[in-house]
């Protein structure tokens, strides 16, 4: 049910694949099928009449699954095979350790609560940023390469100089 749900549902809105070429590495990969239900659960947990405040026990043991289970395979050789499935698991968890930690008032959250747990996103981007170079995944031949574009912008750095006839107000910049 959970997996009929992700495809109808969650994929679509996470990446830009065919979720038949997803949910097919998912059932190869069980790190993969861990995270792709983690999220699932999360994204039920946000659908719900009244949201639950923190994880579910089927979010819990998923997300603790498939954490385990990536890493391990991220302590061992990754086959060139296992590159994009690594790379759809890298961004699965990264949802999933984003989703994790949810304040529920403004005292808890970050920046304004003094434990930097709450960070442990932020940890997850740069290890994704790591597995990108490993998984390559806009290497010719991956379900990525599509993609290009897409990540292209996302990755483009910002201006150094303000852009011309934007409002300085709007983009906090300081006449010098």
């Amino acid at each position: 049910m959970s997996l009929m749900r992700f495809g109808a549902q969650t994929a679509v809105s996470i990446l830009d694949l065919d979720q038949k070429d997803v949910l097919q590495q998912a059932f190869s990969s069980p790190y993969l099928m861990h995270a792709i239900l983690a999220v699932s659960a999360i994204h039920d947990r946000y659908q719900g009449d009244t949201p639950i405040p923190g994880p579910t026990r089927r979010e819990a043991y998923h997300s603790s699954e498939g954490a385990s289970l990536f890493n391990r395979k991220l302590s061992g050789p990754v086959p060139p095979q296992d590159r994009d499935v690594l790379w759809m698991a890298a961004t699965y968890m990264g949802i999933v350790a984003f989703c994790s930690n949810i304040p529920q008032t403004l005292e808890e959250s970050w920046p304004l609560k003094p434990d930097h747990s709450q960070l442990e996103w932020l940890r997850m981007t740069e290890a994704k940023m790591a597995i990108w170079e490993l998984a390559n995944p806009l290497q010719p031949g991956s379900l990525f390469r599509r993609m290009a574009d897409e990540y292209d912008e996302m990755y483009t750095p910002l201006p150094a100089a303000p852009i011309q006839g934007a409002p300085r107000r709007r983009c906090s910049a300081s006449v010098t």
